[in-house]
């Protein structure tokens, strides 16, 4: 009797190669992914507040008057906080361009901000990965904004003389350098606080079903290619009428011809003759 089809699958699931070649379907997972642009917003709304704050007129003024009177380590700090001021007041006139360059300079910082914090928060929207993120952007944005206001900025107003334009936007007092860097530094400090804050809260978690969770396994972790597995021992299907071990008996099968009649000299039944006597054949031949 030949096995059924369960028994068939029973005894292939036993072998221990068959469970490898199941398809594995994972549990869901749930992957969780940040939002970059209200992140990046967030962070250059923070950067505008702090410029308009610290770096205005009226109180970039008072810290230099300060500055004036002390020149220890927290005058200069304060100092360098102004790296970004801004005087609409003080536009026109401008015949050097100092304070159009450095509301250029602004603007070009914060929209840096916003393009270079949507780009580097992307992924698990984690508080350490933000926050380490947009302090490097925000640090990147300061020193090329500078550079902006080095471009901007006629020297040959302020020094007669200078009217070498790449020593100008590279190497001059108006060029990024400590004061720059440091203001960057803890204008970005502040920042990247507010925005990993933000990138905690408005982070979404997507839920993966098995196949799709399976399937980000499979192309996650690639295996080298592998022979299939053997079949499964046992017998065959359909077997071949010549094998002895079949369970079919092939010889009851097969038709029993009749016994050959054989008949002796005189056509009488011989049952221990198997052959036929042929009549004698005469031989003219001449004798030798």
């Amino acid at each position: 009797m030949q096995p059924s089809d369960d028994q068939r699958t029973t005894e292939w699931a036993s072998q221990p190669g068959a469970r490898s070649a199941r398809p594995a379907y994972a549990p869901e997972v749930s992957v969780t992914n940040a939002r970059p642009w209200p992140i990046a917003v967030a962070a250059t709304l923070t950067m505008l507040v702090l410029i308009l704050a610290v770096d205005n007129s009226s109180l970039s003024d008072s810290i230099d008057r300060h500055a004036l009177e002390s020149n220890g380590f927290f005058s200069r700090v304060l100092v360098a906080l102004t790296a970004f001021r801004w005087d609409l007041g003080r536009l026109s006139p401008d015949p050097a361009h100092l304070y159009l360059g450095q509301l250029l300079s602004d603007v070009t910082v914060l929209v840096l901000v916003l393009l270079l914090v949507a780009v580097v928060t992307r992924g698990r929207g984690s508080f350490w990965q933000v926050f380490v993120a947009t302090w490097a952007a925000v640090i990147a944005a300061g020193q090329v904004g500078t550079y902006v206001r080095s471009a901007v900025i006629d020297s040959n107003q302020l020094l007669p003389g200078e009217n070498d334009r790449p020593t100008t936007i590279f190497f001059s007092a108006y060029s990024p350098g400590a004061v720059t860097l440091f203001a960057s530094l803890a204008f970005g400090l502040v920042v990247a606080l507010v925005a990993g804050s933000v990138g905690v809260r408005t982070r979404r978690t997507e839920v993966l079903s098995a196949p799709a969770a399976a399937a980000l396994e499979t192309s996650a972790r690639r295996e080298p290619w592998s022979a299939p597995p053997a079949a499964a021992p046992g017998p065959a299907a359909n077997p071949s009428p010549w094998t002895k071990d079949s369970p079919t008996d092939y010889d009851d099968r097969t038709t029993q011809l009749p016994p050959v009649e054989q008949r002796g000299r005189h056509g009488a039944d011989d049952g221990e003759q198997h052959t036929t006597e042929l009549p004698p054949v005469d031989d003219d031949r001449p004798p030798r």
